[in-house]
């Protein structure tokens, strides 16, 4: 899993860690680079000013080493700074049906069975701590959308994609089966369409400072 990593230089570039799509996006930007690595063995040593990551840690099972690479890749008094989810948080009004809560509880234990941590926005500051990270800020951001809304059906329709992509991954792994699915989506969207009135995603978002050297 790739985190991306983010640093000024004197030209106004930056050096990011992503795919394709990032490169794609980005590529009339002369002083951008690409480069794909291993968030947990990065591999830099006090290079940049800022070292974030946005919605990346949250698939890392080893994220006290990917935190860990993040603050030694930042420079003396460089930032970290991490923004990411806290699933088991997540809410919706009014409650969605069953056949979607029963995926969703198969979501977390899946995401459990890989280490990959369902409150990782909350976990961070301990996180960043143990990393050696000082003045350290917590801010919370959730991501709200109503019914009514610009963007509400595009947003809400996150879980419906969230069963095709890793519906599969789930069912052979043997928290849910085809009919679950099945179930779950069409039972998701027949509720967002007419019934759902709000959304929101748990997020918390840290900045911490590298210390300066004694």
């Amino acid at each position: 899993m790739s985190d991306p990593i983010y640093r000024p230089a004197q030209l106004g570039g930056v050096h990011s860690l992503g795919g394709t799509e990032g490169r794609a996006h980005c590529l009339q930007h002369r002083h951008l680079c690409f480069e794909r690595k291993d968030a947990t063995d990065l591999g830099f040593a006090r290079r940049f000013d800022v070292v974030t990551s946005a919605r990346t840690l949250q698939w890392i099972a080893e994220v006290a080493d990917a935190i860990s690479n993040m603050a030694r890749a930042a420079k003396h008094d460089g930032l970290v700074v991490v923004l990411d989810y806290n699933h088991s948080l997540n809410e919706w009004a009014p409650n969605p049906p069953p056949q979607f809560l029963d995926f969703y509880q198969a979501f977390l234990r899946w995401r459990h069975s890989n280490g990959w941590d369902n409150a990782m926005g909350n976990s961070l500051p301990a996180l960043f701590t143990t990393a050696g990270l000082i003045d350290i800020q917590i801010s919370s951001q959730d991501e709200v959308c109503t019914r009514g809304d610009q963007g509400f059906s595009v947003k809400t329709a996150l879980w419906s994609e969230v069963i095709d992509n890793v519906g599969s991954a789930l069912q052979m792994s043997g928290f849910c089966d085809s009919v679950l699915l099945a179930d779950a989506r069409r039972a998701y969207e027949h509720w967002r369409e007419r019934s759902l009135m709000k959304q929101v995603l748990s997020m918390t978002a840290v900045v911490g400072r590298v210390h300066l050297p004694s």
